[in-house]
């Protein structure tokens, strides 16, 4: 995990990963939707690649999102993950 990556992490810790979400990662898209995320995603472009299979969380599921009002600044990674893939 790059140091950039573990610093984003320390700044966004008051949020709680939900036990029932076994995402690599989450992101939010540029209109507003949350993706959860087979593979830690990368942002290329202004678009996350790199996602694997993605799954819209909000319309779906009772997924309380964590504050980001910047779906640049989004990523959020699975702190239980296992490698690349959960």
């Amino acid at each position: 995990m790059n140091e950039e990556l573990k610093r984003l992490q320390a700044i966004r810790c008051s949020w709680q990963w939900p036990e029932w979400l076994t995402a690599a990662a989450i992101v939010k898209t540029r209109y507003g939707d949350w993706l959860g995320c087979e593979r830690v995603p990368t942002l290329d472009d202004y678009q996350w690649t790199n996602t694997g299979m993605t799954l819209v969380l909000n319309p779906l599921t009772s997924f309380e999102p964590p504050r980001c009002d910047d779906w640049l600044d989004s990523l959020r990674v699975n702190p239980n993950r296992e490698g690349e893939h959960v």
